[in-house]
């Protein structure tokens, strides 16, 4: 699939973020990958030359991790575990990622910008 450039308009069409993984669950190792997939809300066309930052929530399970999105509109992000992991011991069913896809060179609150939070499942044992 190639990538798409958004033509220039007054009104930009903010990017969408969705991720996209190899397996079936991430494992509690000292880190892990993900591969996150920026595209045009209006087309789907993947969108190059986006700034990724993102992070587990609640904060302080993982650390911050930023990426930039290649021609294709993918990214990989890595993770690694820290002290805040797992969140409550022994009952942590899921890892909450917050993603930031922003225009590069804009303005994080005021530019294009989206912002997601991806869930998956993980495996304490």
């Amino acid at each position: 699939m190639g990538s798409a450039r958004r033509p220039d308009t007054n009104a930009p069409t903010p990017p969408n973020a969705e991720a996209r993984r190899g397996y079936s669950r991430f494992i509690c190792t000292p880190g892990f990958a993900a591969r996150v997939h920026v595209s045009e809300t209006a087309k789907g066309c993947g969108v190059s030359g986006v700034d990724l930052w993102s992070t587990a929530i609640p904060y302080n399970q993982t650390n911050i991790a930023e990426a930039a999105t290649a021609s294709d509109g993918w990214a990989a992000v890595t993770f690694n575990m820290q002290d805040g992991f797992p969140a409550n011991p022994g009952r942590q069913h899921i890892l909450a990622v917050l993603v930031r896809a922003t225009q590069r060179g804009g303005s994080e609150l005021a530019g294009v910008s989206t912002r997601r939070v991806l869930a998956q499942q993980v495996d304490l044992r």
